[in-house]
């Protein structure tokens, strides 16, 4: 199943979507404005959100994020109210500006088949407090975690080939690096 682009955008009572098990795609601007809702329930493996499909859903918190293969850009820009992605078991990329301005994110974990994260990814996630890179993760692009201001520790078990401009730019809490 695709959910094509504009399905729902500016849907503003919209709560809460259980999306059909076979579910694969959800397309450009999808969900996008629907300031409304908070829960989103997905279960198929491996779904690609599109861009800005879910952008500035500000009261978005419930997400079943284990089923994500690639993010693209914007897709939870401005989710306000997103708190944590621990599950991403399945995610292989976050392009540009995904999470940015999801300032209420607090808990991120970055799981083994990740191999690119894009631009700004997580600007301005000011809650975000700790990072551990995975093991195929070869860059940190241009201003990743820019602006995440409680960000303390920063732990890489990778090879790093490069840290991108501003990647950490006014990360004022950061008090330990590790690079493997």
């Amino acid at each position: 199943c695709i959910i094509n682009k504009c399905a729902f955008k500016n849907c503003t009572m919209l709560g809460e979507i259980k999306m059909p098990s076979n579910t694969y795609s959800i397309e450009d601007s999808t969900f996008e404005g629907c300031i409304s809702l908070k829960k989103i329930v997905i279960h198929y493996r491996k779904v690609c959100i599109m861009k800005c499909a879910f952008k500035n859903c500000t009261n978005l918190f419930d997400i079943n994020d284990n089923c994500f293969d690639i993010i693209e850009e914007q897709a939870f820009f401005g989710c306000s109210s997103l708190k944590k992605l621990d599950s991403m078991y399945n995610l292989r990329s976050i392009s540009d500006s995904a999470f940015e301005n999801c300032t209420s994110l607090k808990e991120v974990l970055l799981h083994d088949n990740l191999v690119e994260i894009g631009k700004c990814a997580f600007k301005n996630c000011s809650k975000i407090n700790s990072i551990l890179f995975n093991k195929k993760i070869t860059e940190i692009k241009e201003s990743v975690f820019e602006e995440c201001k409680s960000l303390k520790d920063l732990k890489c078990n990778t090879k790093l080939d490069k840290i991108g401009k501003c990647a950490f730019k006014n990360c004022s809490s950061i008090s330990k690096i590790i690079i493997n």
